[in-house]
């Protein structure tokens, strides 16, 4: 079965690294594309990936960078790590991925 997944970067990738972070919450990488953007003063691109079972694990403590350190990896059921290198599906901008996934009409599923 195929699962959709998120990533927050600053790069229009076609295709995404095996241990890439990825995310089922497409909110959740809109926020880490701004701070990633924030930070290096550039572009925010939401990526959107679709991957099999065998394609994605759970992070492991060992798989904690500083950006995520703090975090409660057993509370956030929805970060997952690419075990293969995923084909890029869609690259939103930030502006294109705030309009598909946040605000009134995307709580209408208008």
């Amino acid at each position: 079965m195929s699962t959709k997944f998120y990533h927050g970067t600053t790069d229009s990738h076609t295709a995404l690294k095996a241990g890439s972070w990825l995310t089922q919450i497409p909110t959740h990488a809109i926020v880490q594309a701004k701070k990633r953007a924030q930070e290096k003063g550039a572009a925010a691109y939401v990526l959107l990936v679709s991957a099999g079972d065998g394609d994605v694990r759970k992070p492991i403590d060992a798989d904690r960078t500083g950006e995520n350190r703090d975090n409660d990896l057993k509370g956030e059921g929805w970060v997952w790590l690419s075990t293969i290198e995923l084909p890029v599906i869609e690259c939103l901008t930030l502006s294109e991925a705030e309009q598909k996934f946040c605000g009134a009409s995307n709580m209408l599923g208008l």
